[in-house]
């Protein structure tokens, strides 16, 4: 082999090395951020079942006449989203609504009671799924002869903690059995056993004389 194609092969295998590492690093930190999440979740699910936290957007547009909000609450058995989006008529009606629900724009937070599932009936309901697509509508407030039109939408959805908990889960499962191996391996190291299959090595050299693995160095 030549010197080029040795110093080649030696920046390729550096070059995979690094990736190798990154990717694993990159890994295991999602595996730490999704367990990090499930006590989220978990800290979510005891709290919803004495109140329920209310963490709103809304955002109001006076030139176009429309109100926007979104929200997300804990409920006793998991998270509720809506969207919500209101398209006024009347000048000036849109800001006249954010005022009177004091929610004109940017983000906050309320307490609230607990909150229940919101939707019942199906069996999908019944684990603690949900949702509502009620499309554009049309509506009006004030009295028949001084009343204001709009059209709005009011979409929204239940997700339950226990299937955000098993999706979480499933991306922390990675580091836990990597953990779990490192340390089998570390013990394995201590005791003077086989890393392969945990044999007794003291008296041995070469290799282990249950699988045929190399010794430990």
């Amino acid at each position: 082999m030549s010197i080029e194609a040795g110093t080649a092969s030696r920046k390729h295998n550096l070059l995979v090395s690094v990736r190798n590492r990154i990717l694993r690093w990159t890994l295991n930190i999602l595996s730490a951020l999704s367990l990090l999440l499930c006590g989220v979740v978990i800290a979510f699910w005891i709290r919803g079942q004495f109140k329920g936290d209310w963490f709103q957007w809304h955002k109001t547009d006076p030139q176009a006449n429309t109100w926007r909000a979104a929200d997300m609450v804990s409920g006793r058995s998991g998270f509720y989203f809506s969207w919500q989006a209101f398209y006024f008529e009347r000048p000036g009606h849109a800001e006249e609504y954010s005022l009177v629900l004091k929610r004109i724009n940017g983000f906050g937070h309320m307490e609230s009671q607990a909150q229940s599932m919101p939707y019942r009936g199906s069996f999908w309901n019944r684990l603690g799924f949900g949702a509502r697509w009620n499309g554009l509508q049309s509506g009006y407030s004030g009295s028949v002869t001084d009343r204001s039109n709009f059209r709005y939408s009011f979409d929204g959805c239940h997700v339950p903690y226990w299937f955000i908990l098993l999706l979480l889960g499933l991306g922390g499962l990675r580091l836990i059995v990597r953990t779990r191996a490192e340390l089998r391996r570390r013990q394995r190291l201590r005791d003077n056993q086989c890393l392969a299959c945990g044999y007794d090595l003291r008296g041995s050299s070469g290799r282990c004389p249950e699988c045929g693995q190399p010794a430990n160095r």
